[in-house]
């Protein structure tokens, strides 16, 4: 995936990200900012593999917002469990993403 500049609301990057059929999960883990500069992780399901990415979205005012995709954090074959995708989350907070 690749950077992109999105028209919407907070949400729409976000939800942007949930629209593509490899992604199986997207969590914001920073909307500390009010103007909507927030980042989290997505995980992609490639060749049986399940692979951990951040995102950075950052507002544009009028014009929508940049959503930036990060390097990968790790990949793991493991199923995912709600229990590992909660390590998962704090894993990626811990890092900074």
């Amino acid at each position: 995936m690749k950077n992109k500049t999105i028209t919407g609301n907070w949400y729409t990057p976000e939800e942007y990200l949930k629209t593509k059929k490899s992604v199986v999960y997207t969590s914001l883990l920073n909307t500390s900012s009010s103007a909507g500069d927030w980042g989290g992780i997505f995980i992609r399901k490639q060749g049986g593999k399940y692979k951990v990415f951040s995102f950075y979205q950052e507002n544009r005012g009028l014009s929508g917002f940049n959503l930036y995709i990060g390097n990968l954090l790790f990949e793991t074959k493991k199923e995912l469990t709600y229990t590992r995708l909660e390590a998962i989350e704090r894993l990626a907070y811990s890092l900074k993403y």
